[in-house]
């Protein structure tokens, strides 16, 4: 039944956060990653999430205890780790509902048999989805974590959600094929090769913060560039009295990064009257 759950993660350091999502993706469908309260409504609003983990709660529980109650797109069953030191936070978060709290030290077993009460345990309030309608976490009309787009067609969508669950599954086909509910043959053919190993998503790989910086970086780079050489034109042409009478220049950017397979055209007009 824990194979059809999405877990959401929120806190942690981020060494902490990757080791938690490796080790429940051998078990949950789906795990994500949320550094804070916003995040974490974000992701909720796009997939609707079994269980939330609180890990080492910050701001302290009051004011974290308020946060979620801010956010009705949360998960109601909640589970908390933190330290020893920490146990009145623990305390607090049950005394106000958490269905469970964890001191460390926290083995990946307990862990996960903690979840699957937690998402089983049914509660008055509790507004689980149910684990017995399909292996999907995704509900209709709601974009994955991932972000599909919504010009992606359904067979698209389909083959990407596939690989994640192969992903999730450390490349084991038979396990992924299980989650989904279709055979193994039918999930290598529908991926299209039979070396599916090659195409899991590696997302671990990606620092998030670090290429956030290096977009920043590359954007302001392009922006004086252009901005300087958009001027020096517009002088050029007034003193020569080739400006068009409309008052507007036609712009167009394209943005191409060919190890992504990436083409963006920005058109704009740009006013100089």
């Amino acid at each position: 039944m824990s194979q059809s759950a999405s877990i959401l993660l929120l806190g942690g350091a981020k060494a902490e956060a990757s080791r938690l999502r490796r080790a429940l993706s051998r078990h949950f469908l789906l795990v994500e990653n949320a550094r804070d309260v916003e995040e974490a409504r974000q992701l909720a609003q796009r997939c609707r999430f079994h269980a939330l983990v609180l890990v080492d709660p910050d701001p302290p529980w009051e004011t974290m205890r308020e946060a979620l109650d801010k956010c009705e797109e949360l998960p109601p069953a909640v589970l908390i780790i933190t330290e020893r030191n920490h146990a009145e936070t623990a305390i607090g978060a049950l005394r106000d509902g958490a269905h469970n709290a964890l001191l460390r030290p926290v083995s990946n077993d307990e862990l996960v048999a903690s979840l699957i009460r937690v998402i089983e345990k049914p509660t008055a309030n509790s507004q689980l989805p149910s684990l017995t309608e399909g292996h999907a976490p995704f509900p209709a009309g709601r974009i994955t974590p991932s972000g599909y787009p919504p010009d992606w067609t359904l067979e698209r969508v389909k083959r990407h959600h596939m690989i994640r669950v192969l992903d999730a599954s450390d490349g084991n086909k038979t396990l992924a094929a299980r989650r989904l509910d279709i055979s193994r043959k039918t999930m290598e053919r529908k991926l299209g090769t039979p070396d599916l190993r090659r195409m899991t998503l590696n997302t671990d790989r990606i620092d998030e913060d670090r290429l956030n910086v290096e977009i920043r970086k590359f954007l302001k780079i392009v922006g004086i560039t252009s901005q300087r050489e958009i001027e020096k034109a517009v002088r050029d042409a007034a003193t020569s009295g080739a400006l068009p009478d409309s008052g507007k220049l036609a712009a167009k950017i394209t943005l191409v990064v060919p190890a992504l397979g990436l083409e963006h055209v920005i058109d704009h007009e740009i006013a100089i009257d």
